[in-house]
C-alpha cells in the first residue's frame, strides 16, 4: 500500500509519515473484509453475518466527502469537502477522512476524476491527525463527524 502510495504520488514517504499508522489499519483492515477462512467465508461475513459492500478506494487518494449532517443546513456552505481516503472504521463502517484540520469519520465518499486531481500532493500533505489523535494537540479523543475550520479571531 505504501508503495503503491508513492508510486502514485511519485514522492517517498519517510517512515515516520503521519500516514503510516493509517495504512497498518488499512491493511488490517483489508485482510478482514477479503481474506477467506478455512470455511470459506471472510472473517467479515463471520462476524457479522453479511458481505462488505462499501466502496474501498486506495489509501492516501484525495476524494470529495459530504460534510456530515449538512442536509438542508448551511445552505450558503459547501455541502462536499476536500479530504483523504484512510480507509474505513472497521466498528461502524464509516470512512476515515484527513483533512487540513482533523480525521474525521463519514458515510459519504467520492473519488476525484482524473490522475492528476486523485494523487495531488498538495492536498495529502496539508493532512493532520492520526488515530489516537485526530485533531492535532488534543489527545484522548475519538474520531468525530464533526468538521470544524479554525476560525482567526482578534483578542
Amino acid at each position: 500500500m505504501r508503495s503503491d502510495m508513492e508510486t502514485n504520488y511519485n514522492k517517498v514517504l519517510p517512515a515516520n509519515h503521519h500516514v503510516m499508522p493509517f495504512i497498518v489499519r488499512h491493511a488490517g483492515g483489508t485482510i478482514n473484509r477479503e481474506r477467506i477462512g478455512k470455511d470459506g467465508m471472510m472473517a467479515h461475513k463471520r462476524l457479522r453475518g453479511k458481505e462488505f459492500k462499501k466502496e474501498i478506494l486506495k489509501i492516501g487518494e484525495c476524494v470529495w466527502f459530504l460534510r456530515p449532517k449538512s442536509k438542508g443546513k448551511m445552505k450558503a456552505d459547501y455541502r462536499w469537502l476536500n479530504g483523504i481516503w484512510l480507509g474505513v472504521r472497521e466498528e461502524s463502517g464509516e470512512y476515515v477522512i484527513g483533512t487540513p484540520e482533523s480525521v474525521v469519520k463519514v458515510r459519504t465518499v467520492i473519488g476525484k476524476g482524473w490522475h492528476e486531481k486523485r494523487w495531488n500532493w498538495e492536498e495529502f500533505s496539508a493532512f493532520r491527525g492520526s488515530p489516537w489523535e485526530p485533531i492535532p494537540g488534543r489527545p484522548g479523543i475519538e474520531m468525530t463527524a464533526n468538521i470544524r475550520k479554525e476560525e482567526n479571531r482578534e483578542k
